[in-house]
């Protein structure tokens, strides 16, 4: 069996190759739930029913239609800056999470190059 120094002891090459599976599987799990996170569906706000608007204020003064539908969008927004931010910090980390696998599968490529 080979030994290689690793961290001031004697480390057999199955104990590094079975610490190295184990990390590029975490980082693959990271990936794979931050990818979930930054893609699955939420539930936005939408700003007015055009066939409501149509049905129930198309004969109402032009003041109250326009006070209705911008209450209706100024709350659709609110509601929806959480949601779309949390959506953008899930596709940074899931940005990342990919990034941290492909440096760690170039490193474990790059050891495995540099053995032969």
């Amino acid at each position: 069996m080979e030994y290689i120094g690793l961290l001031g002891r004697r480390t057999s090459l199955v104990e590094v190759a079975t610490a190295v599976i184990v990390f590029i599987f975490a980082a693959y799990l990271l990936v794979i739930y931050s990818t979930y996170q930054a893609l699955k569906l939420r539930d936005y706000a939408l700003t007015g029913d055009p066939d409501l608007l149509q049905r129930h204020d198309l004969y109402n003064p032009p003041e109250e239609t326009k006070k209705t539908l911008i209450d209706a969008m100024v709350k659709s927004f609110n509601h929806n800056i959480p949601v779309l931010k949390q959506k953008a910090t899930w596709t940074g980390r899931a940005i990342m999470a990919i990034g941290l696998e492909a440096a760690l599968a170039l490193v474990v490529g790059l050891v495995l190059l540099w053995m032969a």
